[in-house]
Parts: structure tokens; sequence; C-alpha cells
């Protein structure tokens, strides 16, 4: 599990083709265009869930996490609960018409390596 005060998607991005060797990972997020921390990339829809992807895993459960109280009616990362890769992409293609906020709408993303045959961890 990666919670890193918003540096998860560099820690993820610097283990490398290294991260093939994981069968499930779980990483924490922000949501909806709104930034947590200055200065780092950490949205799900612009680095974790494209880069993810293109390393072979996919999203199989999100959970909300933290919100600021200015983001407690605002859907969280579990959106993608259900959701088809398509579909996801959808959903990512209509958060990109948000406007950026600062805040918090955080969330946890666990992750599944399309080829794996193990059992999926119990969280």
């Amino acid at each position: 599990k990666t919670d890193m005060q918003g540096f998860d998607f560099q820690a993820i991005v610097s283990g490398g083709e290294y991260i093939k060797r994981a069968h499930y990972i779980l990483t924490e997020t922000w949501f909806g265009n709104v930034q947590s921390y200055s200065n780092v990339q950490n949205d799900f829809c612009k680095h974790l869930f494209p880069y993810m992807i293109s390393m072979n895993f996919i999203p199989i459960k999100g959970e909300d996490g933290y919100k600021t109280n200015d983001m407690l009616n605002r859907p969280g990362v579990k959106l993608i609960n259900g959701k088809s890769i398509d579909e996801i992409k959808t959903l990512c293609n209509e958060q990109a018409l948000l406007p950026e906020r600062t805040g918090s709408l955080e969330g946890d993303v666990f992750w599944k390596r399309v080829d794996t045959t193990l059992e999926e961890p119990v969280w």
C-alpha cells in the first residue's frame, strides 16, 4: 500500500518495470480534479489510471477516503466500482472537465495485474 502524502504516483513510476512483479497494489489517490498537495501528481484519472493500465494493472475497487468539508457532497473514487475500463475512461473524460481545485477528495484504489492467478488478498 502506498500512502505518501501525494507522492504515491511518483513512487509507483519510480518502481518502473519492477511493479510488474506485484500481483496486487493498493494506492492512495485524488479524484475529481481536486489536488491535496501543491506541485504533486497523484490524480486517479490524470496520472494513476493511464499509467497503471499501461503497466497491465486494472482497478478492481475504489474506496473513498478523507474529504475536506467542501468536498463532502462530491462523489469520490468509489465511482469506479463495477465499471469496465471503457466506462472508467468515460468517467475520467468527464472528470477532466471539472475545474481544478485544492482541497481533499482522497481515496484508495485496489489494482490487479491482469495476468495474475493469485487470489485477491483480504484488504
